[in-house]
């Protein structure tokens, strides 16, 4: 067995173990959001008042997810995709 067949080999186990590990990272957040979707209502219930319009509180609560994660995404876009260039241009121009 050569030194280049072990390699490989060892490459192989690696890609393994983080398939693994990404497997395991994913059902831990498809737990964590499926609680959050059943907890939800219980705590919108609970610290909403009477005259709040529910409709009206889950669309916002919804419009600020979404800026929320599109600021992220924009961040790690910045990371990943344009390293070299300044995070600050990438923002002022748009792209």
């Amino acid at each position: 067995m050569g030194s280049e067949e072990l390699e490989k080999r060892e490459a192989v186990g690696d890609a393994v173990r983080q398939q693994k590990q990404q497997h395991v990272r994913s059902a831990m957040c498809m737990v964590a959001l499926t609680i959050q979707y059943g907890v939800q209502p219980l705590i919108s219930k609970r610290f909403t008042g009477k005259q709040v319009i529910m409709t009206s509180a889950v669309l916002t609560c919804e419009m600020v997810k979404v800026y929320d994660r599109c600021h992220l995404l924009e961040g790690c876009t910045c990371v990943l995709a344009a390293p070299s260039v300044e995070c600050s241009s990438i923002y002022l121009h748009g792209s």
